[in-house]
């Protein structure tokens, strides 16, 4: 995570929002992205499910969603587990909870308008719930190309999509940035 030492002074009132899918391979280029963001500057809100929250970071701010939503209905499980359904289920069952929650933080920080929402590509009802409050989203969608490999990007997808881990940081970090300003 990042350090003290080697972070770059808070932009005053900028802060990115960010949802990772918490599963295995979601969650960690999530916060390694948070951790380039907090050390240039920017205060880093993270929502996450309530069944697999991520460990505190010192300097970010956790936001639980959905914490009445059992675990067992998002989580594929067994040796055939229905990852597709799970996804379905989790995006179905944590719109509202994450439309609620992001509600909320957004009034408590009333006149410090989040630099962006950052989502995990296959959360398609949070970007439903970004649109619908109108707030500025990208994606972060390295997962597909290794899920999808017919499907590699063309010049609009790397435009349009936001992929970490793939490309140098300096390169996502001012992809990221135009996306949010």
């Amino acid at each position: 995570m990042a350090s003290e030492a080697g972070k770059a002074p808070a932009i005053p009132g900028r802060r990115v929002l960010m949802f990772p899918l918490p599963f295995q391979g979601h969650l960690s280029p999530m916060l390694q992205l948070a951790d380039v963001l907090h050390a240039r500057g920017l205060r880093v809100t993270l929502f996450h499910a309530a069944f697999n929250a991520p460990d505190p970071v010192a300097g970010y701010r956790f936001v639980p969603v959905g914490a009445g939503v059992p675990a067992a209905d998002l989580v594929p499980t067994g040796s055939d587990a229905d990852f597709v359904g799970a996804l379905l289920r989790f995006n179905e069952r944590l719109q509202g909870a994450f439309q609620d929650s992001l509600r909320e933080v957004l009034e408590e920080e009333e006149g410090a308008r989040p630099a962006c929402l950052v989502l995990d590509s296959n959360l398609r009802g949070m970007q439903v719930v970004a649109d619908r409050l109108r707030r500025r989203s990208a994606t972060r969608a390295s997962s597909r190309y290794k899920v999808l490999p017919p499907h590699l990007p063309n010049k609009q997808t790397v435009r349009s999509t936001f992929c970490i881990g793939t490309v140098d940081t300096q390169v996502v970090l001012q992809l990221f940035l135009s996306r949010c300003e």
